[in-house]
């Protein structure tokens, strides 16, 4: 029969001893549970802290101190392929307030972090790798519910019921708030400068300028490149790309015309190859708007054509005005005087000439004997008629003349004298066609 040692005393094989020991055991020290070497594998201190390959730090609080020779797991392995894991954290009445573990889900399990006595999802790591926050449901924004996700292929989404989905914020300095890249290179940039926000990209930018209402209130083209403004450097629109309509306070611009909302006002349309008034909805109108008023007149008016005056039909067409001077030749007849000088003006309306002519003398001896021919008139005057050669001496008869045009040709007959007559006067009307 074996004999086993118990206290120094021989006990038979299956025999039963019943020992009485009392606790705390004295004279006995224990450093946790061995690992079957030389080394102990589990220590637990006297303040009931736990240490798994090391001793447990006070350090570190009360509780559970892992430390493994090369990385430190804690693994939890499930029984069946049909259930989850859970690490639970509950409070001093073991109620759950927070609980990291996974799901059962076909394809795969969920890495899920919840919170509350009846756990809530608050964030998930799907099978596939996509980070959910808020919401069980991949893409929340494609799908019209609340939460956040992001993944590898649809980028970040975020949806919520009110309040912004994304806020971004800049401290103290001026720059970029957002950066927009593609294969790596910056297209475009939301940034601020002076407490305005600008976007754009490079050179080309708009700048959105807010300092409390009135005209300090509006947008400015911005230069992304050089942090500045620019004055009339850039384009809104282009030949081929075109914007459609646009609306401002009052004022519409709207496919060709230009033209003042308001009940009552007016515009211009432009459109083929004409430039045409029209009313507040745009529709052309006819002979109800002024083009200036009486107190608020346009200078000059320039042009290459002519303008119908009181109708549209050709009779009203005004083609023509010219003014100006011509120089009178003597090539026919004779006029006397001493030092005569000549003075010749014309003004043109359409086909209608008025030509005018004087001779003139400081010695008062101005006479045509017989008759003059002069030359040099600025048109040819198909239609013309006649009129009187006049000298300042009205009341003498005999001084005056009369005169008439052929072609663009002066003729006065005998008038003036050699004695008394300083200047003789023609005026005359005649028409090109």
């Amino acid at each position: 029969m074996a004999i086993t040692k118990l206290n120094s005393l021989a006990i038979p094989d299956d025999t039963i001893v019943e020992a009485d020991l009392s606790y705390p055991l004295t004279g006995f020290s224990s450093t946790g549970i061995d690992d079957n070497a030389t080394s102990t594998a589990i220590t637990i201190s006297s303040s009931q802290n736990v240490g798994i390959g090391t001793d447990p730090s006070p350090a570190l609080g009360t509780g559970l101190h892992i430390r493994g020779s090369g990385y430190a797991n804690l693994t939890l392995q499930k029984s069946a392929s049909n259930v989850g894991h859970a690490l639970e954290f509950t409070d001093e009445n073991n109620a759950i307030q927070y609980r990291i573990g996974t799901n059962f889900a076909s394809g795969g399990q969920n890495l899920l972090f919840a919170y509350g006595s009846t756990p809530a999802i608050g964030m998930m790591l799907d099978s596939s790798g996509n980070l959910l926050v808020g919401t069980a449901q991949h893409r929340p924004a494609n799908n019209n519910v609340n939460g956040n996700s992001i993944d590898g292929t649809f980028g970040i989404e975020s949806s919520v019921t009110s309040g912004g989905p994304l806020t971004l914020n800049r401290k103290s300095t001026d720059g970029g708030i957002a950066s927009f890249k593609k294969d790596g290179t910056t297209i475009g940039v939301i940034g601020t400068k002076s407490s305005g926000l600008y976007i754009g990209t490079d050179d080309a930018g708009i700048f959105f300028n807010h300092h409390g209402g009135g005209n300090l209130d509006a947008i400015f083209p911005y230069d992304l490149s050089t942090n500045s403004f620019y004055n009339g450097q850039m384009n809104v629109g282009g030949p081929s790309n075109q914007f459609g309509a646009g609306y401002f306070n009052y004022t519409t611009v709207d496919n060709g015309a230009v033209y003042n909302n308001f009940s009552g006002a007016s515009g211009v349309s432009f459109s083929g190859t004409g430039t045409t008034p029209c009313d507040n909805t745009g529709t052309l109108s006819d002979g109800s708007h002024d083009l200036g008023r009486s107190n608020a007149r346009f200078k000059d008016l320039f042009l290459s054509g002519g303008a119908y005056l009181g109708g549209t039909a050709s009779a009203n067409h005004l083609d023509d005005y010219e003014e100006g001077t011509w120089t009178p030749s003597l090539i026919g007849g004779s006029i006397s005087g001493t030092s005569i000088t000549y003075t010749g003006t014309y003004r043109k309306v359409g086909s209608l000439v008025f030509i005018y002519f004087q001779a003139n003398s400081t010695s008062s001896d101005v006479n045509i004997a017989s008759y003059a021919i002069f030359s040099g008139l600025p048109f040819s005057l198909t239609y013309t008629g006649t009129g009187t050669a006049i000298t300042e001496d009205i009341d003498v008869f005999d001084r005056q003349g009369y005169a008439s045009i052929q072609s663009t040709t002066l003729q006065i007959s005998n008038s003036g004298s050699s004695s008394g007559t300083t200047s003789i006067v023609v005026g005359l009307v005649g028409a090109t066609s």
